[in-house]
């Protein structure tokens, strides 16, 4: 359903879709939702354009479950949306918009609760065509990059009890780096390749890491082996690289289809994980783009899957570098507070992040080279003159500036540890519901 009701509420919100190159997906009989949206923005201006990107899920079904929750939580702030009222008058119309992606990186919904081992025969060509399609980077799927996977799930299915990488496997994964990922580009790369590049020694140290720490990367208790995990990994990339397509193609257009019939609405985005990505590069743009029609009057980053010096003007490991999307903030191309949420207790970001940029072990950030592949929603914008805060209760002035960013840290909020992931997920509080609207109706 492409208008979804806000449970409790009269209020409604709209749900477009993108495929994984960052196209609008049509609905029935061919037609665009976002040409539809742009109708009725255009016949009834809205005061305030909301937009939520989500990270990981798997389908249109889970997002339209957070969605459903996400906005019920943002119009149950009463007070808060009484303020708005107040402070835009009688013209105050919200318009709500959810984007929906295909963008999940890792999973285990075609492994079931058994081994892997047990269960590979029956499985071996759905898994090489899911791992085919996520790691893909174009509609077709080329022969070289399904060779390099088959190979891979067809030895985990024979024994995926190996202290080392035999030599076919070994070149299995340096192929799959070759023809799955964009070139890597260090810590001021874009989303999709700010890492640090494998290889044959990277790919070595990567899965004996694996081996070591026992890693699951999100998905419990990992019966499906090291080699499995390894192509997560690889999927992790290859979906920061979808998000910033998405970001910089579809949701980008979408922005500026939005601005141009209602040029005094107020937009404000909201990412989460994976989605900040998304909405930065809906923001800027590709690198050769204009930006917005004009600047979105707010931002909200909560967990968010890049990079920590993605705002930093000048990487302090890097001379003569910038973060990726510090040209969003030099430009001023959000005129209201950026404001990004993160948690010590996102293990995903803080834990499995640096390990999945091949640099296992540097996730701390005593020392700045060491941090350097660190994630934003684990420590916060780096680099940047962001003013450091806290995530605090539903009724928190938080006193935002135009034009600034602001880390606060959601410790004493997003602090769920019971998942694999942490507190990754943790993140439909009343509290975060405030911080947006904060920033939303900031002066």
């Amino acid at each position: 359903m492409p208008v979804r009701p806000v449970p409790g509420s009269s209020l409604s919100y709209y749900l477009i879709a993108f495929d994984k190159d960052g196209n609008e997906r049509q609905e029935a009989g061919g037609a665009l939702l976002s040409d539809r949206i742009a109708a009725d923005v255009k016949a009834a201006p809205p005061s305030d354009i909301f937009i939520f990107c989500h990270g990981w899920l798997g389908d249109v079904s889970s997002a339209i479950g957070q969605y459903d929750t996400w906005t019920k939580m943002l119009v149950a702030q009463s007070t808060d949306m009484a303020r708005a009222m107040a402070v835009r008058g009688a013209g105050f119309r919200p318009l709500l918009i959810g984007l929906h992606w295909p963008s999940k990186p890792w999973g285990d919904e075609t492994l079931g609760g058994s081994s892997f081992a047990a269960t590979a025969t029956a499985t071996v060509d759905g898994l090489v065509k899911i791992f085919a399609d996520r790691l893909s980077r174009g509609r077709r799927v080329s022969p070289r990059l399904r060779a390099a996977i088959r190979t891979i799930v067809a030895a985990a299915a024979e024994d995926d009890d190996r202290d080392t990488l035999p030599p076919d496997l070994l070149a299995a994964f340096v192929d799959l780096e070759r023809v799955a990922l964009p070139a890597a580009e260090g810590p001021a790369g874009p989303p999709s390749a700010d890492r640090e590049a494998l290889g044959a020694t990277g790919v070595s140290s990567l899965y004996d890491t694996i081996i070591d720490a026992d890693a699951s990367f999100g998905s419990g208790s990992d019966s499906s082996g090291p080699l499995i995990g390894m192509l997560r990994i690889f999927s992790f990339w290859a979906m920061k690289d979808r998000a910033r397509s998405v970001g910089e193609g579809g949701a980008y257009r979408l922005l500026r289809a939005l601005q141009q019939p209602a040029p005094q609405a107020n937009v404000h985005l909201m990412g989460h994980s994976f989605g900040c990505i998304v909405v930065a590069g809906m923001i800027a743009g590709a690198a050769s783009a204009a930006g917005p029609l004009r600047p979105v009057r707010s931002a909200l980053l909560v967990e968010g899957a890049l990079s920590c010096w993605s705002f930093s003007p000048s990487l302090p490991f890097a001379a003569g570098k910038a973060g990726y999307f510090a040209p969003l903030v030099a430009a001023k191309m959000v005129a209201g507070p950026l404001v990004v949420i993160h948690s010590p207790f996102d293990y995903a970001l803080g834990r499995f992040y640096p390990l999945a940029a091949g640099v296992a072990g540097q996730s701390s950030f005593a020392d700045p080279q060491a941090g350097r592949f660190s994630a934003l929603g684990a420590l916060g914008a780096q680099g940047t003159t962001a003013q450091a805060m806290t995530l605090g209760p539903a009724d928190t002035g938080y006193r935002f500036v135009g034009g600034a960013i602001y880390n606060l840290n959601g410790r004493d909020v997003i602090k769920d540890q019971s998942a694999p992931e942490g507190a990754h997920n943790d993140i439909v509080h009343p509290e975060v519901a405030h911080a947006f609207w904060e920033a939303a109706l900031t002066q």
